[in-house]
């Protein structure tokens, strides 16, 4: 039969091993790409554009495959969750890949026919 220290520590072990199982790095996080310029009210009465958009950058020195990502919004009044609907989610292309000092410009959506197309 084993002893009170063996099955502490067992115990102990099977903690620790569960807790380092359930940490996880950010997801959101990106030391490499970042937004560099964000437009919104594409289409409204005296907007130059007629589609929203988030312009990425890579600022690393590495290409970075962009393949998985997504670009998430929610409403300006703060109601709703980012991505509660799926029009508030943008996929990024499959195999779209960064170079270094490369922008990338993801349309979004327009809030009618004014102003000039992206």
């Amino acid at each position: 039969m084993p002893s009170f220290r063996m099955r502490l520590c067992a115990a102990l072990v099977v903690a620790v091993a569960c807790l380092l199982g359930l940490a996880r790095p950010a997801g959101a996080v990106s030391s490499t790409v970042v937004i560099s310029q964000i437009y919104g009210g594409g289409g409204n009465s005296t907007a130059p554009y007629q589609n929203d958009y988030v312009e990425l950058f890579n600022k690393s020195t590495s290409l970075v495959d962009l393949s998985g990502w997504s670009i998430q919004y929610t409403s300006a009044a703060g109601t709703g969750n980012f991505g509660s609907a799926t029009n508030l989610i943008t996929p990024l292309r499959s195999g779209l890949l960064l170079s270094p000092g490369q922008y990338v410009l993801v349309q979004e959506a327009s809030g009618g026919a004014v102003g000039s197309p992206l």
